[in-house]
């Protein structure tokens, strides 16, 4: 049985169709990378997914918990960056937990730092880790890897694998070298 099925979903913005009649079944546990071209409906898929956009017609699988990784960052900036992280526990995650993982991915100095003061990239890393800690049946990752180098997006990668805990992911993406170094299925979008 499919944890999400999306099926024959089409949306439109104006005269502009982005969806059209779009089926897809992501298995349980599985990790699928989304690509196609620029507009195509990759964003707009993972919104109605979560429930922040309306299809016009076709159906989506309910009852799943998501957590995401959106396009910008939406991070609360006067927080500091263990704050953002625990400010979406459902279930409160112990310190030391936050901690070791904002330690992992942004090193020691960085736990009590407002938001404000940081990278783009470390922005981001934030974003990875409150989507990863965040109790959820689902992960949804939207060009994850942006302001990131190839080093520290290697780095990011491995995290992302370890936390996954056998949760659903989609990843869109425009690297082709995502779905292999996330070992993923493939789901290329295109237009009818």
């Amino acid at each position: 049985m499919c944890e999400i099925c999306v099926d024959n979903l089409s949306k439109s913005y104006g005269d502009k169709q982005v969806l059209s009649q779009f089926s897809y079944c992501f298995k349980h546990g599985s990790i699928t990378c989304i690509t196609g071209s620029s507009g195509i409906g990759k964003t707009t898929l993972l919104r109605i997914l979560m429930g922040l956009e309306t299809a016009e017609s076709g159906s989506v699988s309910t009852g799943i918990r998501y957590s995401a990784v959106f396009q910008e960052n939406r991070l609360l900036e006067y927080l500091s960056v263990a704050e953002n992280i625990a400010f979406v526990q459902t279930e409160k995650k112990q310190n030391d937990r936050i901690k070791q993982d904002i330690t992992a991915l942004l090193g020691k100095e960085n736990i009590h730092k407002r938001v404000s003061e940081l990278s783009g990239g470390m922005k981001r890393r934030v974003a990875i880790i409150r989507a990863m800690l965040a109790d959820s049946d689902a992960v949804l990752l939207d060009e994850p890897f942006t302001g990131l180098d190839a080093a520290t997006k290697q780095q990011v990668i491995e995290y992302i694998l370890r936390e996954r805990n056998n949760r659903t992911m989609i990843v869109v993406t425009h690297d082709r070298k995502d779905i292999e170094a996330f070992g993923a299925q493939e789901c290329i979008m295109d237009m009818w």
